[in-house]
């Protein structure tokens, strides 16, 4: 999933330069350089929609932002939880993350690799 969103930032910026803007913004107003409106957004899930013929709703991707950046860099959390206007980071973790068991486990195991444990009795 990173390469291919890297992959868009990169085409992104080409596009941006191209027009002779510089935005931070991952939705910009091509004529303002400012984030789209909310109104502009909305027309543009409907036509996405449209397109795609999957409908989906723009919070659904606060959730996907939060686990995906989380999952390929957990000690990003408490960066996720502000990025996201959360005053705790609890609140990032409790509603917005969602965890992939598999995937702590293998982080987990690879922990307690690194830590021998000694025995006492020799």
């Amino acid at each position: 999933m990173i390469p291919r969103i890297e992959r868009f930032l990169a085409e992104r910026r080409e596009y941006l330069s191209q027009k002779g803007l510089d935005s931070p913004f991952l939705f910009v107003n091509l004529k303002t350089s400012l984030p789209m409106t909310l109104n502009t957004m909305r027309a543009f899930k409907g036509d996405v929609e449209a397109i795609s013929g999957v409908r989906f709703q723009l919070k659904d991707f606060r959730s996907s932002y939060a686990t995906i950046t989380y999952s390929e860099s957990p000690e990003l959390k408490f960066a996720i939880s502000r990025q996201m206007r959360h005053a705790k980071s609890a609140t990032t973790e409790s509603y917005y993350i969602a965890f992939d068991i598999a995937q702590a486990s293998k982080q987990l195991e690879g922990a307690w690799k690194k830590t021998a444990i000694k025995d006492n009795n020799n």
